[in-house]
C-alpha cells in the first residue's frame, strides 16, 4: 500500500486530488491479486464511482446473456 501511495504522490489515481482518506482498489477486480501494478489508491468518491460502473456493466452483461438464452 505504501508503494502505491508513494508512486501516486498521495493523489487519487482517478481525479488526482490529494488523498485524505484512501480506498485501495484492485484494478482487475481480483482481490487476491495484490501486485502493486494491480492496485491503485482512490478517494472514496472515485472508488464508489468505479464500483458502481463495474456493477452496472455486470448487470448489462447479465441482461444480454439472459436474452441470448431466451432466443
Amino acid at each position: 500500500k505504501k508503494i502505491v501511495l508513494i508512486s501516486q504522490h498521495c493523489k487519487c489515481a482517478s481525479c488526482k486530488n490529494t488523498l485524505e482518506i484512501v480506498d485501495f482498489d484492485h484494478i482487475d477486480g481480483n482481490s487476491s491479486n495484490n501486485l502493486a501494478s494491480n492496485c491503485q489508491a482512490l478517494c472514496p468518491n472515485c472508488h464508489a464511482k468505479k464500483t458502481r460502473k463495474t456493477k452496472n456493466e455486470e448487470n448489462k452483461l447479465s441482461q444480454i446473456l439472459r436474452k441470448i438464452k431466451n432466443i
